[in-house]
């Protein structure tokens, strides 16, 4: 009960806010055109075009979730309104849990309501909407959502301010998107080179999650025809465990999950 009452107070506040309001007007209105021209796409084309959806939610769900999640623990830590929560019999596990829940379901009816945007517009427009992967698009992008969120809400509980908490969740994202890559081929590529293709190398190359979400998307969202559902079918086909998309969201889920728990034991044992 008393993790709930700290999520009802995290969407209340939400709801209040003008920052969430900013970031779902952006979303609604961003989808909404990728809605319009997935619908320029004839009936058999619109299911292809419709993937342009994961692309753009790639990059910015993280994006959103840094802004609408860095200041959730240590921005209350700095201004000194933590301890007044804490005071109202609430422990520290559930201000933790609790922020988080309520935050996840604040990003999921963001997400929900743009991709009905997206919906909206590109079966108004070309009468012809791929529910299937729609669907799966939908649940796809909310667990990238859970799992951005539960990244910097752990990042957030190891920092004592604002600013070192966004800059922490600034710095990740950064080197996730382009520094993990480059570090794993530095480290492996002379021993690729010489002959030995360890699978190291590509398993650490997908246990990142901004990759992650990439297989998914691959491995999930496939047309119901054409060249390119032949080529994914043949990938999925061919691939190693680590490329499969159960892999893929199981590595969406051990992110998130490590965090957390890592923030947590750090959150429960701080200085407050």
């Amino acid at each position: 009960m008393s993790t709930w009452m700290v999520a009802k107070r995290e969407i209340l506040e939400a709801y209040h806010s003008k920052l969430v309001r900013c970031i779902g007007g952006l979303f609604i209105f961003i989808l909404a055109v990728v809605g319009h021209e997935g619908s320029r796409g004839v009936h058999m084309y619109a299911e292809v075009e419709i993937l342009l959806a994961p692309m753009i939610l790639r990059v910015l769900i993280p994006l959103a979730a840094l802004v609408l999640v860095f200041s959730s623990i240590a921005g209350r830590r700095e201004s000194g309104s933590l301890r007044l929560l804490l005071a109202y019999s609430h422990s520290r596990a559930d201000v933790f849990i609790g922020t988080f829940i309520g935050r996840c379901i604040i990003f999921c009816v963001i997400l929900v309501l743009s991709l009905c945007a997206a919906a909206i517009t590109n079966t108004w427009y070309s009468g012809n909407l791929p529910s299937t992967l729609y669907v799966t698009l939908a649940l796809l992008s909310m667990v990238y959502a859970l799992t951005t969120t539960g990244i910097i809400i752990g990042i957030s509980a190891f920092t004592r301010t604002r600013e070192w908490a966004l800059g922490a969740g600034l710095g990740l994202y950064v080197f996730v998107m382009f520094g993990w890559q480059s570090l794993t081929r530095m480290i492996w590529n002379p021993r690729i080179d010489a002959g030995d293709p360890s699978i190291w190398f590509s398993l650490v190359k997908n246990i990142n999650f901004f990759t992650a979400f990439l297989t998914a998307k691959n491995r999930f969202l496939i047309p119901s025809h054409g060249a390119r559902r032949d080529e994914l079918m043949r990938e999925a086909a061919s691939a190693a465990f680590y490329q499969s998309g159960w892999f893929a969201l199981m590595v969406l889920v051990a992110w998130p999950t490590l965090l957390l728990a890592l923030g947590l034991l750090q959150f429960r044992r701080a200085d407050l």
